[in-house]
Formats: C-alpha cells, structure tokens, sequence
C-alpha cells in the first residue's frame, strides 16, 4: 500500500516538475548537464567537482541573470539558507532535494547530509550524502533524527501540506530548525495561506518575504503582500523564507 502511494504522488510531483522545468533553455541544459556529467566522471572526481559546481552555479545566477533579468530565485534561496543553518549542527536532511548540488556543498562543508525524494538524481551521488527515496507523507525515518531540515520551494508541490508538516517536525529533533522556502503569488501563498505554517509543535523562529521589483529582489513585510500580489497580478513573483523551531513541549 506504501508504494502504491508513493508511486502515485510521484507521478503527479514529476508531471508538475518536468512542467515547471522546461520552459527555459537555460534550465533544460542545466538538467541534461547533471544528469550525464556524474555519469560519465568517475566517483570520486565528482565528489570534489560537485561543490565548486554549486559555487559556480551561485555565481553565475547572481552576475549572467543580472544581466537581462533579476538575480535566479535558486540564488537567492540557497544563500538565504547558507546564512541561516546552524553550521554547529551537522546532522541535515534535504527534502526532495531534486538534482540540487546544495547537498554536495554541506557534506563537503562538513555535514552529515541526508536526502529524502521521489526520485534518484545522478547529481545526488557524492562522497558523504546518503540518499532516501520516499514519500515524505511516509516519511522513513523514525522520530527525532535530524538536526536541521530544509525544503527548498517544495512544500508548494503537496497537496497534504499540513501532514507534511507534521511529518517534517516528527522527524526533526526538539530545538531544531526547519528552513523552508516557498512562492508567492496568485497561484502559490499569500497572507492567509502563509498562516498554515504555524503548526502545533513549534514556532516561527524568523521569517521573510520578498518580491521581483525593477529586476531587483526587495523585502517586504507580511501585511503589504496580498496588495503587492494584486498590483503585480500574474506577472507578481516573490518568495517566502521561513525558519520554523521544534519546540521541546509536548508531542506534536
């Protein structure tokens, strides 16, 4: 009953994915490239490329984008999330990770990575990551195993967000942090859907929000987004950064 389930939820999470991916040239060839380059470099060259790889893609969706669009929402996610970890915490999972290079950076920075995802990416093998393929709705994983969790522009992709949620805190330890990020828009979160994240079991540690003005990512508070959605309509485009806290009281 497990995988017909996972089995089913992957199919609609890889429909939207492979939809939402291939609108750009730029994407399409970033994706063929990690999906043969680990394949055709022996393993450990790839665990030593992977993380400078991740550094030059930072780089270049900061300065080449800034060129004729804003800097990627990927740049500005993975630095926000590279300035919000805590670096004295090493045991780190990454849900649904996707061919992210993200994971290759932490354990080549020293920590103990974890993926959980529908599906395997060559760009996930890599000295030190230790790879899960599952459902986080059945996430397998006991309770209390990691220290950090982050999910980057995922939890938008799951239908069951609240049971989502509860899974992610289930697995994470008391006095952890979960780092989440996701869209704002007509179509993804605005005000009120952003309160779904004040879940029992634990509190919003910090948060903030930003959105697409004049090729520039500018912060915003919570209360001016519904009226910035609705003046920008569907050409709108921002992001949400969320740090949520497990508290140590009670069960969730």
């Amino acid at each position: 009953m497990y995988k017909n389930r996972m089995a089913e939820h992957a199919e609609v999470y890889h429909s939207e994915y492979l939809r939402g991916t291939h609108r750009r040239k730029d994407i399409q060839f970033r994706h063929l490239l990690l999906r043969w380059l680990p394949r055709l470099l022996p393993y450990v060259i790839w665990s030593v490329i992977a993380p400078w790889l991740f550094l030059l893609e930072q780089f270049l969706r900061c300065t080449i984008r800034n060129l004729y669009s804003h800097p990627s929402e990927r740049f500005v996610e993975y630095n926000w999330v590279l300035k919000n970890i805590d670096w004295s915490k090493k045991t780190i999972l990454d849900f649904g990770a996707g061919d992210s290079l993200l994971p290759n950076y932490l354990s080549f920075r020293g920590f103990n990575a974890h993926i959980l995802d529908l599906f395997w990416y060559e760009a996930q093998r890599g000295s030190g990551i230790h790879f899960v393929r599952g459902d986080i709705l059945y996430a397998p994983y006991s309770d209390n195993v990691f220290d950090q969790i982050i999910a980057v522009s995922v939890i938008e992709h799951i239908e069951k967000e609240q049971w989502c949620l509860q899974e992610l805190l289930r697995i994470l330890k008391p006095g952890g942090l979960l780092l989440i990020t996701v869209p704002l828009g007509r179509n993804y979160y605005n005000e009120q859907k952003l309160s779904h994240f004040a879940v029992k079991g634990c509190k919003i540690l910090r948060e903030r929000y930003l959105y697409v003005n004049r090729r520039k990512w500018v912060e915003i508070p919570k209360w001016k987004i519904n009226k910035k959605i609705s003046e920008g309509r569907n050409g709108f485009k921002g992001l949400a950064c969320l740090i949520l806290l497990k508290t140590n009281r009670g069960k969730l």
